[in-house]
């Protein structure tokens, strides 16, 4: 074999600098890519979380809310703002009117806090109307009331929960 035969062998054997400097690009375009993919993940799954927690603070304090009469029990008769000063004592549906809560101060009817994990500020309003119809104005002699409880996360997102309850009688319920 002749010399020049064996030079252009290991010439054939390697890689060149701009092949190698191809492989470079093509690998960070695809590293790239995939941070990307990983970015635009992290990003939906922060916005589920703050979703669920926004769910799950409107769903707690609207089944506190529902679980009450829609009258006053000593007095029996239905109007709007808070009789007792502490939410400890509501007692009736229309004591949560114009009620707002942070999260410094998130708690459950019992004074436990509720469970928040991370340091955002999420807020709760509470708007009650009385109705004689369900899509009708405001009446305060109506029948039933529209309640719904709005939340304000940390990003600056609102979620409403509206439900609507009936004012029923019987022998023991006003």
């Amino acid at each position: 074999m002749r010399r020049t035969d064996r030079i252009q062998t290991r010439r054939r054997g390697g890689f060149t600098l701009i092949e190698a400097l191809l492989a470079a690009v093509v690998l960070s375009v695809a590293v790239g890519g995939v941070a990307m993919t990983m970015s635009a993940a992290h990003g939906q799954s922060a916005m589920l979380r703050e979703n669920t927690k926004m769910v799950m603070l409107g769903r707690q304090l609207m089944e506190e809310i529902t679980a009450l009469p829609f009258a006053d029990p000593d007095t029996g008769q239905a109007k709007l703002g808070p009789n007792e000063m502490q939410r400890s004592g509501y007692d009736d549906v229309g004591d949560y009117n114009n009620y707002s809560d942070s999260s410094d101060d998130l708690t459950t009817a019992g004074g436990e806090p509720a469970a928040m994990t991370d340091t955002g500020a999420y807020q709760r309003d509470v708007k009650v109307e009385f109705r004689s119809q369900p899509q009708g104005p405001a009446d305060s002699d109506g029948k039933l009331a529209l309640i719904t409880v709005t939340i304000t996360a940390p990003s600056g997102r609102t979620l409403k929960l509206s439900r609507l309850v009936a004012r029923t009688t019987n022998d023991n319920y006003p």
